[in-house]
């Protein structure tokens, strides 16, 4: 996912960098730049006993988020918003 939100920033002519922050990860993804991923549990080169012991579907059904998937973006007020899961837009008043 980094990976490809740096290629679309690149080809939109953004010039920073994007950085990640993982509980864990397992490799870096080909062609990458290794200091722009941030690992905490274990990384690529470290902490293989916590590698061997953990859980990825465990971890997923703990501590993943109820919304489900992304459903889209808009640009409410000069601010980008994020719609996940289902949505249902009620007027009040």
């Amino acid at each position: 996912m980094q990976k490809s939100l740096q290629h679309l920033l690149d080809t939109m002519g953004y010039q920073g960098k994007t950085e990640g922050y993982y509980f864990g990860m397992y490799e870096y993804p080909e062609g990458v730049n290794p200091e722009a991923y941030h690992s905490w549990y274990f990384g690529p080169w470290n902490g293989l006993v916590r590698k061997a012991y953990f859980s990825n579907s465990l971890f997923e059904c703990i501590f993943s988020s109820p919304e489900g998937m992304t459903a889209g973006y808009f640009l409410p007020c000069f601010a980008s918003m994020i719609l996940c899961g289902l949505i249902r837009f009620t007027t009040i008043g």
